[in-house]
This record gives C-alpha cells, sequence and structure tokens, in this order.
C-alpha cells in the first residue's frame, strides 16, 4: 500500500490570530476592558490553554465583579511568573538609559526570558556598534554597512553616553566575557539564583 493508495479527507485550519484570541477572552469575561483583555492576553503570550484556566477563575463570577477580581489577581502578582517583557526589552533600557524601567525589569527578572550569557553577547555587540557610530560621526548606514533603521536606533543610543563611557561599558562587557571562558568566573546555567546575580551585576555597572 502507498501513499496514494490511501485517501484521507482533512480540514485545514488556519493559525489562530491575535484578535480571535481577544474576542475569545472578551466573550468570557465580559467585564474586563478591551486594554484589560488585550493585557492579559499578551501576558500570557497567547497561551489558549494558559488563558482558559485564568478565566476559569474570574468568569465565576457575575460580569459587575469581574473586573475588580481581574485587579485583585493582577496586583496581588497573581501574573507574577509572566512578563510581556524580554531581553531585549533590557538592553534597549540600558541602552538608552532608562532607569525607570530598568528597575522594574530587575525586579522581575525571574520571570524574564533572560539567559545572562546571551545578554551578554548581545550587550557586547551593541556596545561594540554604538562605539563604531560614535567615533565615526560622518559615517553612513551605508558605510557601516547597517540597515537605516538600525543604524538611526544605534545612533539615537550612542547619544545617551560620552565615547569615553562606551569604551568602559565595552571593556567591562569583554572582562566579563574572557573572564567566564578562563574559567575564572563560573556560573551555572541551572541555578536561576547565580543567574539573577549575573544579570544584576552586568545591568547596575553598565548604568553606574
Amino acid at each position: 500500500i502507498t501513499n496514494k493508495d490511501i485517501e484521507v479527507d482533512y480540514i485545514e485550519f488556519p493559525k489562530t490570530q491575535p484578535w480571535q484570541v481577544e474576542d475569545y477572552v472578551a466573550s468570557r469575561l465580559p467585564g474586563l476592558k478591551k486594554d484589560e483583555v488585550k493585557w492579559l492576553c499578551e501576558i500570557v503570550k497567547y497561551d489558549v490553554y494558559r488563558l482558559d484556566n485564568e478565566c476559569k477563575k474570574i468568569e465565576a463570577f457575575p460580569k459587575a465583579a469581574q473586573e475588580a477580581v481581574f485587579k485583585q489577581i493582577r496586583d496581588e502578582g497573581g501574573y507574577s511568573d509572566l512578563s510581556s517583557a524580554n531581553i531585549y526589552s533590557l538592553t534597549h533600557a540600558i541602552q538608552r538609559k532608562k532607569y525607570d524601567e530598568i528597575s522594574p525589569l530587575l525586579q522581575e527578572i525571574t520571570a524574564l526570558d533572560i539567559e545572562p550569557f546571551g545578554l551578554l553577547a548581545i550587550l557586547i555587540n551593541n556596545f561594540r556598534s554604538m562605539i563604531s557610530v560614535k567615533m565615526t560621526p560622518n559615517a553612513t548606514a551605508y558605510t557601516l554597512g547597517m540597515k537605516q533603521n538600525v543604524y538611526n536606533a544605534i545612533k539615537y543610543n550612542s547619544s545617551n553616553y560620552t565615547y569615553a563611557q562606551l569604551i568602559d561599558c565595552y571593556e567591562f562587557l569583554t572582562s566579563i566575557d574572557s573572564r567566564i571562558k578562563l574559567g575564572n568566573l563560573s556560573f551555572s546555567s541551572e541555578s536561576s539564583m547565580n543567574n539573577r546575580y549575573l544579570i544584576e551585576y552586568m545591568t547596575c555597572k553598565l548604568i553606574s
């Protein structure tokens, strides 16, 4: 028997779109505002199984009470294991010296999908790029081999630092990288506490 001998009828369903998930949640939680529904969907990354669990907690209450229940769960840390932020949220905040963004990101670091060695690699590359742009003020996106939007973002970010500060930050990051590769610094990838310490150390050192 070959595949050609087997006839199977099937229906191919298109991928669920974010607006469809939001409409689904809104239908189950009519007491929530549109922006609250969107926030809930985004915080769980549109995971319908997690959303089903969260809806069950709230839909047991009458419509008039659902918003208050949602806010209580949110304010009491019911979604503390989740975050819509990621590794780029932190690197962008560091580059732009957005201290008001960095503080809450560090507070919820255990919920963020951030691996310290990945963070280190991104920061090294970003500060190297900022130095390239800063030291060649007459350069263009073309001469530096960058896309125009990337060049514009790097140029803007580099304006938050003096050239000396960029060099200091870059040397600090590369020294951490060298110490790790030489075995002078050891962190277990399975230790969330060690990962947190390394992320906090690098971040605080860079913004100071």
